[in-house]
């Protein structure tokens, strides 16, 4: 966290530049988030209207009251009976009375009795009588005199109208092996079923087995080609003349969208698309009732928008508190940093003035001028580091510099240094001290047991006392000092340069007092 807080402090507009991505991605992510699960209900509640969309259609169709009142008339009318087997005289009064009423009550245009022979033997309806024609060709009558009760769809090839065909086999119950021996079949047209398609809100379809459009909510769609169209599907479509004489002469279009896909896009906006299988016992195979929903219209972009806008906003927020207490943690960090240098910067700086207190102490209870400078050399070691150091006395001539004392030198320091010479000499003509920092060709070496090396930086500096030059020393270090060690080292060497004084004129009163006592030999 602290790393993080530190980042947020150092880089304020790169932290809210991150924040404000981070805060567009979730608010996009929300809204997606939001656009499928609305989508996801959608086609849920889709998927439930084409299930009772499909009800609807078997109610019409295979679950449907012709299908039963064909059945009851297959099987319990002599007359229809009679006349699937008879060969003589079709269409006699009674029979076309019976067709009639049944297929006046149940809206069929048409009403057709088939013989195993598999001609019409007789027929009621509109248009011309099919009396005798052969419906060898026709599937729902080949499925029939099987034994199964089907329900076709198909256009007529004379009439090009689109009819649904509900055949149901005529069987002889006292045989055996019960014989079909006719076929008991309806005509009627498709208005029922368009009717129940436009009545959903949406786009509904009815696709035949090979993929063709043959009822749709949009009636331009009806002969188009759901599936991937091939030379070998159109010819099946050719040949079973289901869609009567419509492709003779063209191919079918395509549809122009996937029924697989849950989503689709029809018309430039997004569908949501259910498929659900319907079996009317086709023997060329289940049909599908295809219905689809605009999700565009009927999800609520505004909501999304609002969901996504919420949500950026509370991430807004977050980031702002965030962002706050991120800074409010480092201030506190760093005053308790703050807090804690100061402690230690006491506590050096207090051992700093004991060591200093010693060093003082250690300075007044020397008696030579090489001892003091030799314990302040060592001292510089404890405090500073210095690795070198070298001591020199103002000569009683005040025109050189007289070596005292040294620290890990070698022997040949020069032992006088005159006022001017080399950077030491001309420091105390100046009166100023001065730090060098060292380069790879320096002279310097700090030598030991261990080898040799070169110190970073030599901190030169006069020994002065009330305005007058007593000395002058030099130290050397492994790194530059800072300004703090530098005020701290010319600290010491004013310490220095008062023990100094006072030790020089301890010894010249000493001189004088054993002057006057006759004793000069005790100089010695």
């Amino acid at each position: 966290m602290n790393r993080l807080a530190l980042f947020v402090v150092q880089r304020p507009i790169l932290a809210w530049i991150l924040a404000i991505v981070l805060i567009g991605c979730s608010s996009l992510g929300v809204a997606w988030f939001s656009q499928h699960r609305a989508e996801a209900d959608r086609l849920s509640m889709l998927e439930i209207r084409a299930e009772r969309l499909a009800v609807a259609l078997m109610s019409q169709t295979v679950n449907g009251s012709l299908i039963g009142a064909l059945s009851t008339l297959s099987i319990v009318d002599p007359i229809v009976r009679h006349d699937a087997q008879s060969q003589g005289e079709f269409n006699s009064d009674a029979i076309t009375k019976i067709l009639e009423k049944v297929g006046s009550y149940h809206g069929a245009d048409g009403l057709f009795i088939v013989g195993a022979d598999k001609l019409i033997h007789s027929s009621w309806g509109s248009g011309k009588s099919l009396t005798n024609v052969d419906v060898t060709f026709r599937p729902y009558v080949q499925s029939a005199l099987k034994g199964n009760a089907n329900v076709y769809a198909a256009i007529g090839t004379t009439t090009g109208k689109r009819s649904l065909y509900f055949a149901v086999p005529m069987q002889q119950t006292s045989n055996a092996e019960n014989t079909v021996i006719g076929v008991v079949v309806a005509r009627i047209g498709l208005e029922r079923l368009d009717q129940l398609l436009n009545e959903h809100k949406g786009i509904a379809m009815l696709l035949s087995p090979q993929g063709m459009v043959f009822s749709s909510s949009k009636p331009e769609w009806i002969g188009r080609l759901a599936n991937k169209p091939d030379p070998a599907l159109i010819q099946d479509i050719r040949r079973v003349r289901q869609f009567g004489t419509l492709f003779d002469n063209q191919d079918p279009l395509p549809l122009g969208f996937s029924i697989d896909d849950s989503f689709s896009s029809i018309e430039n906006n997004r569908h949501a698309v259910i498929k659900i299988p319907v079996d009317w016992q086709d023997p060329n195979g289940h049909w599908s009732l295809i219905v689809t929903e605009d999700v565009t219209q009927s999800i609520d972009s505004d909501q999304i928008l609002l969901n996504a806008l919420g949500s950026g906003i509370v991430l807004l927020i977050i980031s702002v508190l965030s962002l706050h207490i991120l800074r409010s943690h480092h201030s506190q960090v760093e005053a308790t940093r703050q807090i804690e240098m100061y402690a230690a910067n006491q506590v050096a700086w207090a051992n700093h003035r004991e060591k200093i207190a010693e060093a003082n102490t250690q300075f007044q209870q020397q008696q030579s001028v090489e001892l003091l400078g030799q314990v302040f050399l060592s001292h510089c070691l404890l405090l500073f580091q210095t690795l070198q150091g070298t001591f020199y006395v103002l000569a009683g001539d005040a025109e050189s510099l007289a070596l005292k004392a040294t620290f890990g030198c070698s022997l040949k320091t020069p032992t006088v240094i005159r006022l001017g010479e080399g950077m030491l000499g001309q420091s105390v003509l100046e009166k100023s001290s001065r730090v060098l920092v060292s380069t790879d060709n320096s002279p310097w070496v700090i030598r030991s047991g261990l080898g040799n090396t070169r110190p970073m930086a030599l901190f030169i500096s006069p020994i002065i006392f009330q305005g007058n030059v007593l000395g002058a020393l030099e130290l050397a270090m492994l790194k530059p000092p800072s300004a703090e060690v530098i005020e701290r080292i010319e600290g010491l060497v004013k310490i220095l340069a008062l023990n100094l004084d006072v030790l020089q004129r301890n010894l010249q009163t000493q001189e004088k007092l054993l002057i006057q006592a006759g004793n000069p030999e005790s100089l010695l």
